[in-house]
């Protein structure tokens, strides 16, 4: 099950990096309908939920149940300055983050999935949940850039 998880963690973050960096500039700064964001807005939000899922898997492994804070994704574009930042960097972000994050979780024991934080909004929340969640956040977004570029 692990390896699994693993592999479909990483293969999600290596189609969505892949997918990111053969658009344009003009792609990446398409805008789109009232209310949503541009490919690089989606881009810096990963970049900075991939920070925090780092933070999160590091967490519930090394601490007995820490809490997992929720972040206020609503707040970062202009708190994080979005419309300053490069998406270059941030896609180098979530690459690191995520090579880094799967060569931890290849190697913890199998009984370590099952290792716990306490999500502030949802209670008890396993290190497989986290990987879940980061995993089709990912998947998400890249459907949302996907669809903002179909106009």
């Amino acid at each position: 099950m692990s390896k699994e998880m693993v592999d479909a963690y990483r293969e999600s973050g290596e189609i969505f990096i892949a997918r990111a960096k053969n658009l344009s500039p003009t792609q990446m700064n398409t805008s789109p309908s009232s209310g949503q964001w541009s490919p690089a807005y989606i881009v810096h939000h990963m970049a900075d939920a991939e920070a925090f899922f780092t933070t999160r898997f590091m967490s519930i492994l090394s601490d007995e149940m820490p809490d997992v804070v929720p972040f206020n994704e609503a707040v970062f574009p202009d708190t994080l300055h979005y419309a300053l930042r490069s998406a270059h960097a941030s896609l180098a972000l979530i690459e690191g983050a995520r090579m880094a994050s799967a060569e931890i979780l290849n190697s913890i024991e199998s009984a370590e999935w099952s290792r716990k934080g306490r999500h502030t909004a949802l209670g008890e929340y396993s290190l497989h949940d986290a990987v879940a969640k980061a995993t089709s956040h990912i998947q998400d977004h890249l459907a949302q850039i996907e669809e903002t570029l179909k106009g």
